[in-house]
């Protein structure tokens, strides 16, 4: 990668991800900048459609190219006025670009012209066969998933008749799950799989054959995993890329531990430039040091949010028993998943150790492998370890 490039994406602030996986545009110093395909950067949020196509003035892209050491070598013309322009390039030596969307603007003098006046990114998300892909992939996921789950709840019951063919059009409603699993009921979210009769909706008599078939397939192969999704409240392995998260707001996105290592160093070294404490980098209010009573993490129930503590940063679980905690914590250890409040599993391993923080004191226990914290009043917080 080039090092005006490297230096570039050190100083971005947010980037635009493609339906390829590829980032093709960052804000830097409130200017976007589109750029050739390159890694995306896990620490990173992500720009809407809508800011990637902001335009900015001349004055302001040759401000910040110039503080790089960089000159424009062409210039895009607009298509009904060739003597003006609407878009600046810098070229690389191995063949990448960065490219600024102009407020159409008179040419310069000097100005050579790209004969190619085609946008380098040009967003169509509703006619791109990578995200119609990506969402036709989610939504087998998520009925593949469900159907295991009717078996689950009525192994006996299971069958033909379980599901029942709707209009393909709820398909697109499966983000409004947000990853969960949801049994009948009368839940606002109930018509999103169930039609009003409890039947599991699906676009096709096909769609029956081919789920009933998988259903069979897989208990035979691991019958004691699949009944055990009873008591599941997630659907294992529904989010596998970024476009299967929601947008939203100051939303960061780890895609690894890595990502999470790298962006608690960015913080870090923001809040030293800036002179913060360690405790008040974060922007979540429940950052901290120590569970100490100057800083009481939330005691809500069923609340879950981040804390940092004792040098980690984790993601806190709360729940209303010992035991759930645990069960929590487990499932965070062998899969990865939080599988949310309340969650209990029979048979905790008995050999495995507890520290408790208790929110009155400061502790650095740190030899057990359930950590959990202990507000009191029935309610615990079992911390799921990010780094």
């Amino acid at each position: 990668m080039n090092r005006v490039v490297t230096h570039l994406l050190k100083n971005a602030t947010a980037q635009y991800i493609d339906s390829a996986g590829k980032m093709r545009a960052i804000q830097t110093r409130g200017l976007i900048v589109i750029v050739s395909p390159l890694a995306p950067a896990s620490s990173l949020p992500q720009l809407t459609e809508d800011e990637i196509r902001q335009k900015f003035s001349l004055a302001a892209a040759k401000k910040i190219l110039t503080e790089h050491k960089l000159h424009i070598a062409r210039y895009t013309p607009s298509l009904t006025d060739r003597t003006k322009i609407i878009g600046a390039w810098v070229d690389f030596d191995n063949g990448g670009f960065l490219y600024i969307r102009l407020q159409e603007v008179d040419a310069p003098d000097d100005a050579t012209f790209e004969t190619n006046v085609t946008d380098p990114l040009v967003v169509d998300s509703k006619t791109s066969a990578l995200a119609e892909y990506q969402k036709t992939r989610r939504a087998a996921h998520v009925l593949k998933q469900y159907a295991l789950y009717e078996y689950a709840l009525n192994p006996s019951e299971f069958g033909h008749d379980t599901f029942v063919v709707a209009n393909p059009k709820f398909l697109e409603d499966i983000p409004k799950l947000r990853g969960r699993l949801f049994k009948y009921s009368k839940d606002k979210l109930n018509g999103v799989m169930y039609n009003s009769d409890g039947k599991l909706k699906v676009p096709s008599e096909k769609t029956i054959e081919a789920l009933v078939s998988y259903v069979r397939a897989t208990v035979l192969n691991n019958p004691k995993k699949v009944l055990g999704m009873a008591v599941d409240t997630s659907i294992s392995g529904y989010y596998q890329t970024l476009q299967d998260f929601r947008e939203v707001e100051n939303q960061i996105v780890f895609m690894s531990k890595t990502g999470v290592q790298q962006w608690k160093d960015k913080e870090i070294r923001r809040g030293r430039r800036e002179g913060i404490k360690a405790r008040d980098i974060s922007d979540y209010e429940d950052y901290a040091d120590s569970f100490s009573a100057a800083r009481v993490p939330d005691a809500t129930p069923d609340k879950c949010y981040y804390l940092w503590a004792n040098d980690r940063l984790s993601l806190v679980q709360n729940t209303s028993s010992v035991k759930s905690a645990q069960s929590i914590i487990h499932k965070w250890l062998a899969e990865g998943t939080n599988y949310g409040p309340g969650y209990t599993i029979d048979r905790i391993p008995s050999e495995k150790s507890i520290s408790f923080y208790d929110i009155h004191m400061e502790t650095d226990r740190e030899n057990g492998v359930y950590h959990i914290i202990r507000y009191g009043d029935e309610i615990y917080g079992a911390l799921l370890r990010l780094v």
